[in-house]
């Protein structure tokens, strides 16, 4: 009794079995809990701003909840062409065919993500426009064509009337065109001519009901759109050759999407069903489909997609490589269908009738390679780049190499697999099979090299062996697909690799530009070694820019007559348009980047400068205490600052010069970075002023170089640019030399002193969509360059602040001019410099999201005390 006694308290803290088997289930369950209960409040949060949303979602759930509960009761519900009823055109919106579940739930949530986020943007009155407009049209616009389609395309016809409408895809479809009305014009006529194009090919070639339906509710959504006021800016930013371009490319990259729809479609019924007939590879109809017979069928497509990208970069090798590729596979399409109708000749000589319209699904596809070949020839004065001709020999001798490569492994395999085929005849013929050592190696080469060809040169070129074995599938199969992939690689290396560049203008062109309307504060740096020199035609306008990553990247603002930006600007992007590089003012100032912007250019600020306006300065005041400490402590040390430039200074100047800024690199974990950013070499431009603190043995304890800032012809001001500092010299040195620098220029008679710009910086009232980018991309780079600590350096001096931007003429090509600013700032980087810089863009990502952890842990925790002392109060 008394073990019992002791033994119970014990007992009773012990779990049974059974709890420590529902304790995983329990937690699960509450975890799940929190789960779906934090995504109903997110839901309920985002749909109480879309109240349009909000009701149809409800709507669509009752009637899912109704199919799921009743299966098989709400047919009437579908819009079916064959037998419709009046109150299908609203009614099939919730329809879900086959009573299939996923289906619906897939189609609520796409409908509060897609058409909550389209309710934000457009507004509920544009939504419900849209919307109502696509359902509405979409479905009586399917019923009133559908006779006049079946009398022109019968086949056509008799699927869709046999199909059914529904779902949510007619509302979504027209939301997306609706969006599209809200684009800038430069982009509105692309979306529009994808959006149509793709979805008028996916129903020529589906030939579905809801598939044609939603071509109708495309294009009411975009009318209704229009009709409620939605109509995104109107800009003129581009030329006639950027827009030959694109017009091209948009053309190839529809062609690729209905040739892949044709594809990877289970069962096309449409008009253009048939396109998958001209892709290859020849031998794909003889019952040999899998994975490699698709991923060669994909493989024109890929190459016409490389095409795409060439066409939009204005590169005259996809333009060549369009018209050949199109002519190859309509030509060809054409001349197996006239092969076929000749062999299949009736008594009389005539075509059999089954042959005849067979023959006519087979040419209808030939269309598309003839308009794509139309457009593409029709704005050919666009596609002036070329490659540099080194380039090409280089990548035409590969591709020999691998062709030859190719054959010569084809023929081994052949030899090694020839007891591994049976003839295609005996195949045909329905005989007892048996693998012999009937094939050849030059056979085998031969039914590789069918495979390179299109599809409809089959009835042409008939394969002659069918592989029975895996390792016999190689030569015919595995080799075709390696020879297209290294084409394909081949070809994109041809389109990525530098266009010729157009020879740069002399430097004395641009100098007297730079002298006369100056350039800007940084505009002297655009005299630098390492740029190229556009200047206009009429010679009224000029600038140093870097062409590398098919980007014309300017160094600083454009040299031009005052009042004449927006003439510059057209005429730089022009200029870099027809050299097929992507036009992109760096580094500059508010004038120019507002003239960009009323272009339809898009702006990001890049850095921050600092100036000194110096006929007011005066280091007076608690402000300058550390410049003041500085210039005063001077001459106790035994410092000076003396002025000089690189061609008088002593040569032993020039070395301790050169070991300062020496050791000052070596310190950095990645190369001294250029472009905007000097260093020893630019220190012997002309003009360039160099002040160094030198004390009485004649030793340099820093340097600093200033540029010139012009302004009709006359020297107005100074730009900083070379800061270095011996590592063990006297500690304010660089303080010292500045304020010396501004005493100076202001005796000079000078009028601005500028610290020069602090890249990544950015002003506190920039509220820009790209100011948390910048913000997160200095953070990153702060322990390797240390922009933030500079541009706080600067403000010892109390400068004022000027922003310095970025401008592209389109967003798309931000990724594009970032990689070569990147690549203009550090040309070079070694492995271990590139682990280094992983590291540390890794190490700041880390950071960053720690700080925004934190920064939620404080909201929250701030809320909540706000909660709780209200609470408090309310019991008061």
């Amino acid at each position: 009794m008394v073990q019992e006694a002791t033994q119970s308290p014990e007992s009773e803290h012990e779990p049974s079995a059974l709890a420590k088997i529902l304790a995983p289930i329990g937690a699960t369950l509450q975890t799940l809990w929190l789960l779906l209960s934090s995504l109903t409040r997110l839901t309920v949060r985002w749909l109480s701003r879309c109240p349009a949303t909000a009701v149809l979602t409800v709507a669509l759930m009752i009637a899912s909840a109704s199919y799921w509960v009743w299966r098989g009761q709400f047919q009437a519900l579908e819009a079916d062409p064959s037998s419709p009823h009046w109150w299908a055109i609203l009614s099939s919106v919730g329809a879900v065919p086959g009573n299939f579940i996923a289906t619906a739930v897939l189609g609520i949530i796409v409908m509060i993500v897609a058409g909550g986020a389209a309710e934000r943007h457009l507004g509920t009155r544009a939504w419900i426009a849209a919307a109502a407009a696509g359902q509405i049209v979409g479905v009586a616009a399917t019923w009133l064509t559908l006779p006049t389609l079946t009398r022109v395309f019968a086949t056509w016809g008799q699927t869709i009337d046999a199909g059914s409408l529904w779902g949510t895809s007619l509302v979504l479809v027209a939301l997306v065109g609706a969006a599209a009305q809200s684009l800038a014009s430069h982009w509105r006529w692309r979306a529009h001519f994808l959006l149509i194009g793709i979805l008028v090919l996916s129903a020529a070639i589906l030939g579905s009901a809801i598939s044609y339906a939603r071509v109708w509710a495309l294009l009411a959504g975009m009318v209704a759109a229009r009709l409620a006021g939605v109509r995104g800016p109107r800009t003129d930013s581009l030329d006639d050759i950027t827009i030959g371009r694109q017009l091209a490319s948009v053309s190839a990259l529809c062609w690729a999407c209905a040739a892949t729809l044709t594809v990877v479609a289970s069962s096309p019924e449409g008009p253009l069903g048939q396109m998958r007939w001209s892709l290859g590879p020849a031998w794909w109809l003889e019952g040999r489909t899998g994975i490699i017979a698709t991923l060669l069928c994909l493989a024109p497509i890929t190459l016409q997609l490389i095409f795409a990208y060439g066409l939009r970069k204005g590169r005259r090798a996809a333009y060549y490589g369009t018209l050949i590729l199109q002519l190859v596979l309509g030509l060809s399409t054409v001349a197996s269908t006239a092969t076929a109708l000749a062999q299949g000749t009736d008594e009389n000589g005539m075509a059999r009738p089954e042959l005849v319209t067979t023959a006519s699904l087979l040419l209808v596809p030939v269309i598309l390679n003839i308009a794509l070949c139309a457009i593409t020839w029709s704005v050919r004065r666009a596609f002036t780049i070329h490659a540099v001709p080194s380039t090409t020999s280089t990548l035409l001798r590969r591709w020999l190499i691998l062709m030859a490569a190719c054959a010569g492994a084809v023929l081994v395999l052949g030899f090694l697999t020839s007891d591994s085929f049976v003839p295609l005849d005996a195949l045909n013929s329905g005989d007892e099979l048996t693998v012999t050592d009937y094939a050849s190696p030059l056979q085998i080469f031969h039914d590789y090299l069918l495979a390179l060809l299109p599809t409809a040169t089959a009835s042409i070129f008939e394969p002659s062996l069918v592989p029975m074995t895996l390792f016999a599938e190689a030569p015919v199969q595995w080799v075709p697909l390696v020879a297209w992939v290294g084409t394909l690689v081949i070809i994109l290396s041809a389109l990525l690799a530098r266009p010729r560049i157009p020879q740069s203008s002399p430097l004395e062109r641009l100098t007297p530009l730079l002298r006369a309307h100056g350039g800007g504060t940084l505009g002297w740096m655009q005299t630098w070694a390492g740029n190229q020199v556009w200047v206009s035609e009429s010679g009224e306008a000029g600038a140093a820019y870097r062409g590398s990553g098919g980007v014309a990247l300017t160094v600083t603002d454009l040299a031009y007559e005052p009042g004449k930006a927006t003439e510059a600007i057209a005429q730089f992007a022009s200029f870099a348009s027809s050299a097929g590089l992507t036009p992109a003012l760096y580094s500059v100032h508010e004038e120019l980047a507002q003239a960009a912007r009323e272009e339809g250019w898009t702006i990001m600020q890049v850095a921050e400068e600092s100036l000194l306006d110096l006929p007011d300065l005066a280091f007076r005041g608690k402000a300058y205490q550390d410049v003041r400490t500085a210039m005063n402590h001077a001459t106790r040390e035994g410092v000076s600052a003396v002025w000089t430039t690189w061609d008088e200074c002593p040569a032993g100047w020039r070395d301790q010069i050169t070991v300062i800024s020496d050791t000052w690199s070596a310190d950095k974990a990645l190369p001294e970075m250029s472009f905007t950013l000097g260093g020893v070499r630019e220190l012997a431009v002309p003009e360039t002023r160099i002040l160094v603190a030198i004390d009485e043995e004649s030793t340099i304890h820093a340097v600093t170089s200033w540029l010139p800032i012009y302004r009709d012809g006359t020297v107005i001001g100074l730009t900083l640019d070379v800061m270095r500092r011996r590592a063990s010299g006297w500690r304010p040195a660089i303080e010292f030399l500045i304020g010396k620098a501004a005493l100076a220029a202001q005796e000079e008679g000078l009028e601005i002193l500028s610290l020069s710009g602090a890249p990544l910086s950015r002003s506190a009232d920039d509220t820009s969509a790209f100011g948390p980018l910048t913000d997160a991309l200095a953070a990153i780079m702060e322990p390797l360059y240390g922009f933030t600590s500079l541009h706080a350096f600067k403000r010892k001096f109390k400068p004022r602040t000027q922003s310095l931007y970025l401008a592209v003429p389109d967003p798309a090509s931000l990724a594009t001019v970032g990689l070569a600013i990147s690549h203009a700032y550090v040309p070079h980087v070694s492995p271990a410099q590139t682990l280094t810089l992983v590291a540390s863009v890794s190490g700041g990502l880390a950071k960053l999201a720690a700080k925004g952890v934190g920064d939620l842990r404080s909201t929250r925790a701030a809320s909540r005390e706000v909660a709780q002392a209200q609470a408090g109060k309310d019991k008061q």
